[in-house]
């Protein structure tokens, strides 16, 4: 679960999306992630690839991240 502190939203997610969010803060590129969760799970990484962005989008939508502007 992901408390946004700001709004008082909480934002649930499995252990996939766990694994998404600890990847993000560690910097890991999207498609690193989906690799080690594709390999971990044994899914197309094809699908991985799609579901991460998915999610990514939905905490972008919720103001859990924000995407790094190039040049900053």
């Amino acid at each position: 679960m992901f408390l946004h502190v700001g709004s008082g939203s909480v934002f649930k997610s499995n252990a996939i999306g766990a694994r998404i969010w600890q990847g993000l803060l560690e910097r890991e590129a999207v498609d690193t992630i989906a690799a080690d969760i594709s390999r971990e799970y044994t899914v197309p990484r094809e699908q991985v690839e799609r579901d991460a962005a998915g999610f990514i989008a939905d905490l972008e939508t919720e103001g859990l991240v924000a995407r790094k502007m190039e040049g900053r």
